[in-house]
């Protein structure tokens, strides 16, 4: 992908300020313009789907679209310099990100257009939020794991935490700093619960 911005600027007679406005299209514009046009035409990847599926092809590409952005954390870390920028850049990969959330330094985000997060949500020093996971499932098949990753209005989210694929923290909730919250797992009036605990609940219920 880098080589082919050298190789293009390499062709091109232009100005420095041109060379600029191309590079910053090339690495910040064009990937998650590439994702929004495969998202359209595939849909995004199914919760669940084993490595070699049509699915799991779908969201690897996806990925590679972020490489750069995972490998060089730094060029997200320029975006949060300003203030809403790189809340709207997560819209331009499928996100829907409030612009008055606030980042902290060093959080990493694996899959950016799987994101769901209100005004006034605080994203701690160092946060990984990861929408998706690769485990062993029943039959001992490596499977895909991917949610999108809901985040309340006002809810903080400490440092050092981590969020799973899935996961939901209604609004005003506050997940301590280097907790975890697990695959599809909530967070509400301070309770941590997992789909295995909701599905006991809903037992107790009907049974009631």
């Amino acid at each position: 992908y880098l080589g082919a911005l050298v190789a293009l600027l390499g062709c091109l007679t232009i100005s420095i300020g041109q060379a600029t406005v191309l590079l910053i299209f090339w690495i910040y514009l064009l990937p998650p313009m590439v994702c929004r046009l495969v998202l359209g035409i595939c849909g995004e990847p199914a919760n669940h789907a084993t490595i070699h599926s049509a699915a799991f092809r779908n969201w690897w590409l996806l990925t590679q679209l972020q490489m750069l952005f995972n490998r060089f954390p730094a060029l997200e870390e320029l975006l949060r310099l300003f203030p809403a920028v790189y809340s709207l850049w997560l819209g331009l990969w499928g996100s829907r990100v409030s612009p008055f959330v606030l980042w902290s330094p060093e959080v990493r985000v694996t899959d950016r257009y799987l994101l769901k997060i209100e005004a006034e949500a605080v994203i701690g020093w160092g946060a990984v939020l990861a929408p998706h996971l690769v485990a062993l499932n029943a039959e001992g098949e490596a499977e895909l794991i991917l949610g999108k990753i809901e985040i309340g209005k006002g809810a903080i989210i400490g440092g050092k935490t981590v969020i799973g694929p899935g996961a939901h923290v209604h609004p005003g909730e506050s997940l301590p700093a280097t907790r975890k919250l697990g695959p599809f797992n909530t967070l509400l009036k301070g309770k941590r619960t997992s789909p295995q605990d909701r599905r006991q609940e809903t037992g107790k219920t009907e049974k009631e």
